[in-house]
């Protein structure tokens, strides 16, 4: 492992030798004009430096008004303005100022994007290889252990912002994989990430479902003031409509767009290097590893196709009578946009923090919950880490954050039964014809 993610921060330099290069898989064009650009403001200021390790020790409700403000890295006036003037400009009149203008993964459209702004890339990769290489020489001095290294990995995939923080919350439940230090470490990445700033987020959320100051404040007349959450996307506000119906505010990060494709398109360049490692031997070529990654991931970032999918599993848990159960939270349509998404707030308790007793039920319901999806409804969630799982006071299991979602084919819905049915019945001819039409082994 110290070894791999040595040869990593090293790789993370080829952008910088040859920025005028294309990922491996797209024609050899010309990507990199004469005319410059200079890095969004935005682009360095969404993740400040993370808090110290001692933070992790302050109850979280307390924490986030003690983390650093950004104004510490970025003026604030001007970071304010200029995302601000992103946040009110409609997406039509600047389709042309985003790596993926219709909205979905496309490296065609980010290497057009990328060519017109020479420096992004190169300045990304620098920042990933500046921030990242003091962690990978102690993984090479050291081995992997210890509490301080542990806090170091945390801090370091936190200021690397949202692709590596995503990296992180995946490893957070590999316990398999990393020690018990680390493990811990990075579990605080699922919902203890440096917030931005809540003025800023005010005026996304204006600008977003269309509605001026006074409308603002008419639709929310209560709103805390600073995020009761924050994670490598988004933030969320516990605020109530004029009615008094209490509502989750989750607001998105100004400015993911950017990083992530850049993030991406380096990814993609260092094919390479990295198609070596047997991590991805095996499982396909490694651009359509990333591709596909990149296609959630950018798919996570337009809201409205989570209050789809969240508000898609409550009525299909109504439909099946297991609303008693196992739910998620209404969503609110019309205070809801592509950057915003309010949903009915849920009073829960994170399935890593409930009673002992509990668990076991909780878990139960876990299981069939995802057996109905996979096997029934057809729409999976993809993000089943216990920051996103509620326990009820009712008892029912609550499940959160729909941006990841993956819809299972009927066809593969019944061959996943036919697999399961022939284990149970033990027909050892069976299945090896159920792994190929799984797709996990060639004919």
């Amino acid at each position: 492992m110290a070894w791999a993610l040595l040869l990593l921060c090293a790789a993370m330099a080829v952008p910088l030798v040859s920025p005028f290069a294309s990922p491996p898989s797209t024609p050899s064009t010309v990507l990199f004009p004469a005319r410059a650009y200079s890095i969004h403001p935005s682009f360095t200021a969404l993740y400040p430096h993370p808090p110290s390790s001692s933070s992790s020790q302050t109850p979280r409700a307390h924490r986030v008004s003690q983390l650093p403000h950004r104004a510490a890295l970025l003026p604030r006036r001007r970071l304010d303005q200029s995302i601000r003037r992103r946040a009110t400009t409609p997406l039509a009149l600047r389709a042309h100022d985003t790596p993926y203008p219709a909205g979905v993964y496309n490296p065609s459209t980010a290497d057009s994007y990328f060519a017109s702004r020479p420096l992004v890339i190169p300045q990304r990769a620098l920042e990933i290889l500046t921030t990242s290489l003091p962690l990978a020489l102690d993984l090479w001095r050291s081995g992997v252990g210890g509490e301080s290294q542990a806090e170091a990995l945390k801090a370091t995939l936190s200021r690397l912002g949202p692709t590596f923080v995503k990296v992180g919350q995946a490893l957070s439940v590999r316990s398999d994989l990393l020690p018990p230090e680390h493990v811990a470490a990075l579990q605080e990445l699922q919902q203890a990430v440096e917030p931005f700033d809540s003025e800023v987020a005010m005026e996304v959320v204006r600008a977003d479902i269309g509605l001026t100051p006074q409308g603002l404040r008419s639709m929310f007349p209560s709103v805390s003031p600073e995020p009761v959450a924050s994670a490598s996307l988004g933030q969320v506000y516990k605020g109530s409509f004029a009615n008094g119906t209490q509502v989750a505010l989750k607001v998105q990060r100004p400015g993911l767009e950017e990083v992530i494709a850049a993030d991406l398109w380096i990814l993609r360049a260092l094919e390479p290097v990295l198609s070596r490692f047997p991590l991805f031997q095996g499982v396909g070529t490694y651009t359509a590893v990333v591709d596909a990654w990149g296609k959630g991931f950018v798919d996570e970032l337009d809201y409205r196709k989570e209050a789809s999918n969240s508000q898609r599993f409550l009525e299909s848990m109504v439909e099946r009578g297991l609303d008693g159960a196992i739910t998620s939270p209404e969503v609110y349509p019309g205070a809801s946009g592509r950057r915003v998404i309010a949903t009915r707030w849920v009073d829960g308790t994170p399935l890593d923090r409930a009673e002992g007793g509990e668990v076991g039920g909780l878990c139960a319901l876990a299981l069939n919950a995802y057996l109905t999806m996979m096997l029934d409804s057809g729409t999976l969630h993809c993000d089943p880490h216990p920051g996103n799982m509620l326990a009820t006071p009712d008892g029912r299991l609550c499940i959160l954050d729909w941006g990841l979602v993956l819809q299972v084919d009927p066809d593969l819905q019944y061959s996943l039964v036919d697999y399961i049915s022939h284990l149970i019945t033990q027909d050892a001819e069976a299945i090896p014809g159920d792994l190929v039409a799984l797709g996990f082994v060639d004919k």
